[in-house]
């Protein structure tokens, strides 16, 4: 019966009987504790007396001190402690007196002391202070001393001291006493404690035993099954023995939960593996689907691009291009896929590199402005310069997303304008002003397309998502840009977004966080655009954004500017100014809108004698082959294709008022009728002014590599790649060996030396990977120098890389490859190879920049110039193997000094180069990054070492 009552009812049963005796000793417990306290007040009492009869002695042996004060020097402030003391005798005395009485003692002793006290003072102090009055002042300090030593007060005071110790003998004793009658209770007290806990204790363990029985036992198998179920999954059915209990209950429960958790893991292990199976699969079908989709992509792109320059005929030019646009076009979806894949795994990276972020947004713009054209549509940027030039991050992932906002914009857009817009993001607040600091970029593409429903827009960031999925849609696409874009901000520290209304257009953004990077100082343009100051300008243009676009560009010159949207409203604005006396200056008209287009109203100014004198600017956004000669016919004197980029406007606005100034200041010279004179043909031969023309970027364009003395082994067992291969390093003139496999490559190689080795990845027999193994391990038991090897793969995936490098490759380059990244290939592994004119001129210089010297060379006369280079041969040769020490012992600051220095050195001689890789190592020793450091330093050294040789080579035919 007590093994089934519930555990409630057991242990208030157990809880109770043991209850009643600690009551009991609870009441003996309260006795004893009232009788120490009573004690320990009494002890205090006691204390307290002790404390005030020291008190009183003190107060009396001040009373002494302030008499004999007086008495050795005559001076009434002696006689100020000597009352004072006096009043705190009294009072103590009479404070203890109300103590003592509190204790029970007898106040005798206390009334003796105090009449002593009394006594001392009226026979000894009161008498010994008149009679010092009566002296005065004594000469004779041997005397007063005298005097004092006969006013002796310690018979009076020993007298007091031994009440007072008396009266401390009997509180003692008094305490005494109480304290023997507490320990008597309380040894009583501890009897009857130990008695009732011994009945308690009995009492309680044998409750407890009977109870425990009926607990402990099926609960200590309970909690074994579940420390074996939870650290091995292992469950042993308990058995409850037919037990209504509440762990009759709980073991029964505990048994189904087991069995169902044990069937629970048996379908997640199967799930895990299948679900394990499955990826594997995937990222194997991925790798394999790249590798098979770029090999024949290699050939294509290759064959095509080799195909197209050669002699074609205009029918057959078209369908080489028109292939060579359809494997690009493949090719990047093949990338998207790829992207999306490692996406999904978490293992796409990005690169940090110095970049100018004007210069990348202004060729993206120039290469879409093409599309924008075909559509019948304007592309316009709008650049914010706070957000600065250079910047630190991922050039190619930025290319990705803007490129890919852009596609959709033009793609989703009929008629309008579509704008890219960049500055700092104004909701981020950041302050970055120095290099190395962070800020948020914001990217906006708006367009004045179909626009996205409200609905549709959540949906849009999603993999294989669009907005319009039914299979009559107009648009085609993946859905796979928007959803790598989105992945592509949030590693880049920022977010994505898009606003949106059906029929009025779109605006997608996209925040990126980049760090300032060095600023170069961008070319003086060729005319100051301070010339403007105070000028009129008009501005027509039909879209309000162009209008905006133009007018920031010239705000901030002290120009006076007026804006139009219409052809008719220019030429009312032009006539009133006229009739006002306050004629424009220039004019900037578009060429497409609506009504009186540009060339209508340039027609129309001709026409009127008193605006033919305008000068005017056209600006466009499709230009078409002899628009330059028709322009000029209506008097344009430049032009700018849009999108218009920052700085064109006021530079442009600026040469041709320069010109129409200098044009005047001839005339006014007397030269007027030979400016008559000349032809209408001649002046029409005149060029216009473009951004081609007026833009002065020092670009030191260099022509085809060439490479001297070159052996390639190229390793490629697919006939096709192997022929595109070849084709394209013979460009460079190179040697070329083939091997169609691993085994050969070795034979190769173990027979002859190469320059460098181009190996495929996956071949027959013997792959790259375990030929590149064979080919090291070779090279280190013989102990030569390694040959650079160039891993060829079509593999494209996360990891295929570091494969590549593991294996012992020097470098990697992906399927399809493209002439350029192959020649930078080169550029970089063979600097020695590189062809020198023969004729000793600087004119195909690799290194050095020889304007630069031939600058100098203007300017300082004599040997000077030698002395300057052979500075710089000097600084060079002994800088550089602490720079490369520094590199590999992690020496950073001495790293970023001698960079720094040659940065500077370099500049000067016309290293351009070799100044961008000392930038760049900088960079990196600032970062602390040590792998891309050592990784720079090779190429570092192989440039300094090209650029030392290029100046002793000039040297030498001073």
């Amino acid at each position: 019966m007590f093994r089934n009552m519930p555990t409630k009812q057991k242990l208030l049963i157990g809880f109770l009987a043991p209850m009643v005796f600690m009551i009991f000793m609870g009441v003996f417990v309260v006795r004893s504790l009232d009788a120490i306290e009573n004690t320990s007040h009494l002890v205090t009492q006691t204390q307290a007396v002790q404390h005030d009869a020291q008190e009183v002695l003190s107060s009396i042996l001040n009373m002494e001190t302030g008499m004999r004060g007086y008495l050795l020097t005559g001076k009434d402030a002696f006689l100020t402690p000597y009352q004072d003391a006096k009043k705190e005798t009294y009072s103590h005395l009479k404070l203890l007196r109300e103590k003592v009485s509190d204790l029970g003692l007898n106040p005798d002793k206390l009334d003796k002391a105090e009449a002593f006290v009394r006594q001392w003072e009226t026979d000894v102090a009161d008498k010994n202070i008149a009679l010092r009055r009566d002296i005065g002042i004594s000469k004779n300090m041997k005397d007063m001393a005298a005097f004092v030593e006969r006013a002796n007060s310690e018979q009076y005071f020993s007298k007091i001291r031994r009440l007072f110790e008396e009266m401390e003998t009997d509180g003692h004793a008094l305490i005494n006493k109480q304290q023997a009658d507490n320990q008597a209770l309380i040894a009583r007290t501890y009897q009857l404690i130990i008695g009732l806990t011994v009945i308690s204790l009995l009492v309680g363990g044998a409750l407890a035993y009977v109870a425990g029985a009926s607990i402990t036992e099926p609960l200590s198998k309970i909690i074994q099954s579940v420390k074996r179920l939870a650290s091995s999954g292992v469950h042993q059915r308990i058995d409850d023995q037919g037990r209504t209990d509440e762990l009759g209950v709980l073991a029964r429960a505990l048994n189904d939960m087991a069995e169902k958790r044990q069937q629970i893991e048996v379908d997640l292990k199967d799930a895990r593996i299948a679900a394990e199976a499955s990826n594997q699969s995937k990222s194997d079908f991925l790798a394999n689907m790249s590798h098979e989709i770029r090999t024949p992509m290699n050939g294509i792109i290759g064959t095509s691009g080799l195909l197209l320059d050669t002699a074609l005929s205009e029918k057959q030019r078209h369908f080489a291009e028109t292939t060579m646009s359809s494997a690009q076009a493949l090719l990047e979806l093949v990338n998207d896929i790829l992207d999306l894949s490692k996406v999904e795994a978490d293992k796409l990276e990005l690169e940090l590199l110095p970049f100018d972020l004007k210069q990348l947004v202004e060729d993206i713009v120039e290469v879409m402005a093409i599309k924008c054209h075909e559509n019948g549509i304007e592309l316009l940027l709008r650049y914010d310069l706070s957000c600065g030039h250079m910047i630190i991050g991922d050039p190619g992932r930025i290319r990705q997303i803007l490129l890919n906002l852009l596609s959709n914009a033009i793609k989703f857009t009929n008629d309008g304008y579509v704008i890219l817009t960049i500055g700092l993001d104004e909701t981020d607040g950041d302050t970055a002003v120095e290099v190395g600091d962070q800020t948020h970029v914001r990217f906006t593409v708006q367009d004045t397309g179909i626009g996205i429903a409200e609905d549709k827009q959540a949906a849009v960031f999603g993999a294989f998502d669009q907005a319009d999925t039914s299979i009559t849609r107009k648009f085609g696409g993946t859905g796979l840009g928007l959803a790598i874009c989105k992945k592509l901000a949030e590693l880049m520290g920022g977010k994505i977004g898009l606003e949106s209304k059906p029929g009025e257009g779109s605006s997608f953004w996209f925040t990126a966080k980049l760090a300032y990077g060095e600023t170069i100082e961008d070319t003086a343009p060729p005319h100051d655009p301070a010339v403007l100051a105070d000028l009129k300008i008009l501005i027509v243009d039909d879209c309000e954004a162009a209008r905006l676009i133009a007018a920031e560009q010239l705000r901030g010159l002290g120009t006076h500017i007026t804006e139009v949207s219409s052809g008719a409203e220019a030429l009312l604005v032009l006539r009133q100014a006229m009739l006002d006396d306050a004629p424009f200056d220039l004019m900037i008209t578009d060429d497409r809108m609506p009504g009186m287009d540009g060339s209508m109203l340039l027609r129309a100014i001709q026409s009127d004698e008193t605006l033919a004198f305008l000068p005017s600017i056209l600006m466009t956004s499709a230009p078409r082959s002899g628009d330059g000669a028709r322009w000029k016919t209506l008097g344009v004197k430049g032009y700018l294709p849009k999108p218009v980029f920052h700085g064109e406007v006021p530079t442009l606005l600026s040469a041709v008022w320069s010109a129409e100034k200098e044009t005047d200041k001839t005339a006014a010279n007397g030269d007027q009728a030979a400016q008559d004179d000349k032809s209408d043909a001649e002046m029409l031969s005149a060029p216009l002014l473009t951004r081609h023309s007026l833009k002065e970027k020092s670009e030191h364009k260099n022509g085809t590599l060439k490479l001297v003395d070159t052996h390639i082994l190229l390793v490629e067992d697919n006939a096709v790649n192997q022929m595109v291969a070849k084709s394209m390093l013979d460009k460079f003139g190179c040697t070329i060996t083939t091997a169609g496999d691993g085994l050969e490559a070795l034979s190769h190689m173990r027979l002859q030396g190469f320059d460098l080795v181009f190996m495929d990845c996956q071949m027959p027999e013997m792959d790259g990977f375990e030929a590149t193994k064979a080919r090291r391990a070779d090279e280190q038991e013989r102990r030569v120098s390694p040959t650079p090897i160039i891993a060829l793969t079509a593999n494209a995936m996360a990891g295929d890389r570091d494969r590549c490098l593991k294996a012992g490759m020097s470098d990697y380059l992906s399927k399809p490859i493209q002439i350029t990244d192959l020649e930078k290939m080169l550029a970089k592994w063979l600097p020695e190879k590189q062809a020198t004119p023969e004729d000793g001129s600087h004119a195909t210089s690799n290194y050095v920049d020889f304007k630069v010297v031939d600058g100098l060379k203007a300017l300082i006369q004599g040997p000077e110039l030698a002395t300057l280079l052979n500075s710089y041969l000097t600084f060079s040769q002994e800088t550089l193997p602490s720079l490369l020490d520094a590199a590999v012992s992690g020496d950073l600051e001495q790293l970023r000094r001698h960079t720094h220095s040659f940065k500077g050195c370099c500049q000067q001689v016309g290293a351009i180069q070799l100044a961008e890789l000392a930038r760049d190592m900088e960079l990196y020793a600032l970062d602390s990054d040590r792998t891309a450091i050592l990784k720079q330093s090779e190429q570092f050294e192989a440039v300094c070492k090209g650029v030392e040789a290029e100046i002793e080579a000039y040297l030498s035919h001073l």
